[in-house]
């Protein structure tokens, strides 16, 4: 079975599904049009870029088909297309889903959300009518929007060299999105107790900033590279659940994949399989954070590889079989 993947583009969210893109049946387009591939990167122009074309599209249909990308494999090919925002929306606007089940007739058209608040804003509606199934990778905002849960991946990137002593006790990499009081909390707590916190925040208003010596604040993201440092280099890995969801975030897998301790606000990771009380402390006040649980020996957690891609892949076969006997 052939896969086309259009995004995810933000770099964090392309590196969790990394693991599939080296495969040969998987392809990987930042977006369906050719202009996009030529002018712009992974960036926040995608979308000024994509509202641009669908005004070109007022043009001749041959036109119009020549700013498309083709995937090169077979009509006859059994084929999967994930489209990832934006393009989930613009897709329906320009034509181009058409475009593919006119030459791709044995193909399925899957819409994937990694973005549970832009998701609850568009017309699932109409979404539902044009794609043969979409995914959400918050469990209890699929039921709410009546599509299907897709459990995030995560692809192991590096191999852990070990370190005698780490040189931070928690750390944290993420975008504020409405988190900034919280782990500023955080940070005050476990920092007037002697805990050594290590805070990369991305985008922060410069008026919510509050100045510690281990919070940097940032307008990008830090290379693959150095972001890892920071949890090579960390005992623990905070997670700071999202606003209005309790999806668990990346930096749970994350930590579970590279045997490092877990300190969250997120009340299910009480439930997860690999919850152990010794390596996951969930907490409500940070007042109760007991801070000799980051100093006891890492036990691990004898990751399986559940979080791969790879499994996508599996459940999108399976979900081609229903789709099409249907």
């Amino acid at each position: 079975m052939q896969y086309v993947f259009y995004g995810p583009n933000f770099r964090p969210a392309y590196l969790l599904y990394s693991d599939i893109f080296r495969l040969g049946n998987v392809r990987f387009y930042k977006s369906p049009y050719r202009i996009l591939m030529r002018k712009s990167g992974c960036g926040n122009g995608f979308e000024r870029y994509a509202n641009g074309l669908l005004r070109k599209f007022k043009h001749p249909k041959a036109m119009r088909n020549k700013l498309f990308i083709i995937p090169d494999i077979s009509a006859e090919d059994r084929a999967c297309f994930v489209f990832h925002n934006p393009w989930v929306t613009h897709c329906i606007e320009s034509g181009y889903l058409e475009v593919l089940r006119n030459r791709f007739p044995r193909a399925m058209l899957i819409a994937n959300f990694l973005d549970a608040q832009l998701a609850k804003q568009i017309d699932i509606g109409t979404v539902k009518a044009h794609y043969d199934a979409a995914y959400i990778y918050d469990e209890a905002e699929a039921v709410v929007l009546g599509i299907g849960y897709e459990p995030p991946p995560y692809s192991k990137l590096h191999d852990l060299n070990s370190i005698d002593e780490p040189e931070y006790d928690v750390s944290w990499i993420g975008v504020a999105k409405g988190r900034l009081n919280r782990l500023i909390e955080v940070y005050d707590s476990l920092d007037r107790r002697g805990v050594k916190c290590h805070f990369y925040v991305v985008g922060a208003r410069r008026k919510d900033r509050v100045e510690r010596p281990g919070i940097v604040y940032a307008k990008r993201f830090l290379s693959d590279a150095d972001s890892f440092e920071y949890t090579r280099t960390s005992r623990c890995l905070l997670e700071i659940g999202l606003p209005k969801t309790d999806a668990l975030t990346s930096r749970v897998r994350e930590a579970i994949v590279y045997n490092k301790k877990i300190l969250s606000d997120n009340p299910r990771l009480a439930h997860m399989p690999y919850y152990a009380p010794d390596m996951v402390q969930i907490f409500e006040d940070t007042g109760s954070i007991d801070v000799g649980f980051f100093f006891t020996n890492v036990r691990g957690y004898s990751y399986s590889g559940d979080f791969s891609p790879v499994h996508m892949l599996e459940r999108l076969e399976r979900d081609y079989e229903s789709i099409m006997q249907s």
